[in-house]
C-alpha cells in the first residue's frame, strides 16, 4: 500500500507528475550547473528550480534528490540545490540523499535513516 518513484534523468516531465501524485516517496534526479555551463546536458536533467514545480504538483511526503550533478563551487552535500529548491517554493519535505541512505516507509510514515 506504498508508493515510490524514482525519476531517473528526466526534463520535468507531466507524465512523470501525473504518475507521481502524492506518493510516498519521490526519488528525483537534480542537475545544479547554471544553463550557460552545462547547456549540452541541461536540456536533459531537471534544476533544482524545476523540481521544485514538480514537488508542488505532486505533494510526495518525502523528495530525495539522487544523482545530484553539483558545479564545484557548490556544497558537495546538495544544500545548495535543497536551498534552490526552497528559494523557488517547494517548502514540503526534501533530503539529499547519501549513499547507503535507508528510507523506511510506514503507515506512520517516512523515515531517513
Amino acid at each position: 500500500g506504498h508508493s515510490v518513484v524514482y525519476s531517473g534523468d528526466t526534463k520535468p516531465s507531466q507524465n512523470l507528475v501525473t504518475h507521481s501524485q502524492k506518493v510516498d516517496v519521490l526519488i528525483h534526479e537534480v542537475y545544479g550547473w547554471p544553463r550557460e555551463d552545462g547547456y549540452e546536458v541541461y536540456d536533459y536533467h531537471t534544476s533544482p528550480e524545476g523540481a521544485a514545480g514538480i514537488f508542488n504538483q505532486t505533494l510526495p511526503k518525502m523528495a530525495v534528490y539522487t544523482h545530484m550533478v553539483i558545479p564545484p563551487f557548490e556544497a558537495a552535500d546538495g544544500s545548495t540545490d535543497v536551498a534552490r529548491t526552497r528559494a523557488a517554493g517547494y517548502t514540503g519535505p526534501l533530503t539529499a540523499g547519501v549513499d547507503l541512505m535507508k528510507i523506511d516507509i510506514t503507515s506512520s510514515g517516512v523515515v531517513i535513516r
